[in-house]
């Protein structure tokens, strides 16, 4: 496969990265939540796991959706795959190339 993602997909991309994107901050803010009302801890250590979560998830964020152009496409989608960003049914709209491609990268360490 090319570096650079087939036309029709790079369209289908730019459809799903904003609802992929909401998921993911979307999770980030419940695993916040589920932080701060954990009665076991104390408001100082509520503050540290946060601010820790939130650090590690900006890296996901960057990964995922930063820079994202054609040449980096398939790479910044098989990472929001394999965040379980990317529903079933958009998957499917993708091309039998790119998806193989996908299936292929669930293997390998990003």
């Amino acid at each position: 496969m090319h570096d650079n993602i087939p036309e029709p997909d790079w369209k289908v991309l730019r459809d799903i990265k904003p609802l992929a994107l909401d998921r993911l901050c979307q999770r980030i803010l419940d695993e916040v939540t589920s932080v701060a009302n954990d009665p076991d801890n104390a408001a100082h250590a509520k503050y540290g796991k946060i601010y820790g979560l939130i650090q590690d998830r900006d890296k996901d964020i960057a990964d995922a959706f930063n820079g994202l152009s054609r040449s980096k496409a398939l790479f910044k989608l098989a990472i929001m795959n394999r965040l379980g960003l990317i529903e079933e049914d958009e998957l499917a709209r993708f091309s039998h190339e790119t998806r193989g491609f996908l299936a292929r990268m669930k293997s390998v360490d990003l």
